[in-house]
């Protein structure tokens, strides 16, 4: 259950996913510790990691003492953590001892949600491509054999594509609840959002207000939307009394997509939980949901696909042509 404020969805697992929460990656240390204190002390009842991000011990820690304390109940938590791209944890008996690994470092008998990361194995390089070893369905009876043993409630995706939900997930016994993508004002993911909405599979947006400090660490420099690049965004908040974030926020609310804003700012964390009691009106929403420029920030190069990688090119990961 989450904090009154913060409107849910239920998921097709039958339980609920606040529609906003905190945002973990890049947060480390003291920070991922202090800004997850921080979070859930303003009304977050809903975080989101991975092994990827090596903060788990650190939240972890965070969570340990909130409970104890009985500041929170664990069954006002969501909680959700991914996979690490590596052929220990997406093979079929690895699923279940990593999971576990990660309960210990949370300091939680159970997670809300488990994903896997990305459709890749990074430590098995393959010429072919789509050649993923151990196989996208071993790693699937993995995590349904978690879910059995009540290690998570509702395990589900990130980074996949219809083509590969279709391929790989059409027969299984256990649905994905969700899949986590990037998604933002500037990159609707509109062929993502469709499909998932028409098959029942929850969006949740990753860089939900865009991420330009971390494309520019990659060398791409990409509009910042949260520095007020966007007239028609800019507008809105200044008319309707919000900040810019609150107004892409509210945005991703009113579609149905919970956002994980990443925030060690106490200031900026409560600016972004105050986006629950923002409504935007039906035009506002429906110009936000018609910018002209698009295009996606995360290529996945890199990590989801590259030479070394099962997927080899933008096209073999995400199922379509770059955006211009």
């Amino acid at each position: 259950m989450a904090s009154a404020s913060v409107p849910t969805l239920k998921l097709n697992s039958g339980h609920t996913i606040p529609l906003l929460g905190l945002g973990t990656s890049g947060l480390s240390g003291n920070k991922a510790t202090e800004a997850t204190h921080s979070a859930l002390d303003r009304g977050y009842r809903h975080i989101d990691t991975a092994v990827m991000y090596g903060n788990e011990e650190q939240i972890g820690k965070a969570l340990g003492e909130q409970l104890k304390s009985g500041k929170v109940k664990r069954e006002e938590l969501f909680i959700t953590t991914k996979l690490a791209n590596t052929t220990p944890q997406h093979s079929e008996d690895g699923v279940v001892p990593a999971i576990k690994e990660c309960l210990e470092r949370l300091q939680v008998d159970y997670v809300d949600l488990v994903l896997i990361h990305w459709p890749v194995v990074t430590d098995h390089p393959t010429e072919k491509p789509g050649d993923l070893q151990p196989t996208i369905s071993a790693t699937w009876r993995g995590l349904e054999a978690a879910a059995d043993q009540g290690l998570t409630r509702s395990i589900g995706l990130s980074n996949f594509s219809p083509q590969k939900i279709d391929e790989y997930f059409k027969d299984v016994r256990i649905k994905p609840s969700v899949n986590q993508v990037e998604v933002h004002p500037y990159f609707r993911n509109d062929r993502v959002y469709k499909y998932c909405r028409d098959h029942d599979i929850h969006v949740t947006a990753y860089a939900p207000m865009s991420s330009p400090a971390t494309m520019k660490s990659q060398g791409n420099d990409v509009p910042n939307l949260l520095a007020g690049y966007d007239e028609t965004i800019e507008e809105i908040a200044k008319r309707t009394g919000h900040t810019t974030s609150q107004v892409m926020l509210a945005w991703h609310i009113a579609r149905g997509i919970s956002a994980i804003p990443r925030s060690g700012s106490p200031e900026h964390q409560q600016e972004n939980l105050d986006a629950a009691g923002v409504q935007l009106s039906k035009e506002d929403l429906q110009t936000l949901s018609s910018l002209k420029f698009q295009k996606r920030y995360f290529s996945g190069q890199g990590m989801g696909w590259g030479d070394d990688r099962p997927w080899k090119t933008y096209e073999d990961l995400w199922g379509e042509a770059p955006l211009a």
